[in-house]
C-alpha cells in the first residue's frame, strides 16, 4: 500500500518473490516481469504500459517489450467494471 500512496502506478522488475507478487495484485498494484524492460529502461525515461497486450513501451528510447499479459481475472481486480 506504501508503494501505491507513494504514486507509483505499476513495477517491472526482472522477477518478484511469490509474497510480493500476490500482494501486490491482491493491492491493484500492477507487477510485470520484463527483464529487458527493465534493464534497457533508465531512470527518467517514460514508459507506457498496455497491459491487455502485454507490451512495454519505452518512449524515451523508442523500445518496445513483450511481457505475459494478466488473465481477464486479474485484469478485473485492477479495473472492476470495465471490459
Amino acid at each position: 500500500m506504501a508503494i501505491k500512496e507513494a504514486g507509483i502506478k505499476a513495477i517491472v522488475a526482472v522477477s518478484f518473490g511469490r509474497i510480493f507478487y500476490r500482494s501486490s495484485i491482491n493491492e491493484g498494484l500492477p507487477v510485470f516481469v520484463c527483464p529487458e524492460a527493465y534493464h534497457r529502461t533508465d531512470e527518467g525515461d517514460q514508459v507506457q504500459i498496455d497491459v491487455s497486450s502485454g507490451l512495454i513501451e519505452n518512449k524515451s528510447k523508442n523500445l518496445e517489450f513483450r511481457f505475459q499479459p494478466f488473465s481477464d481475472l486479474v485484469l478485473r481486480l485492477f479495473w472492476p467494471g470495465e471490459e
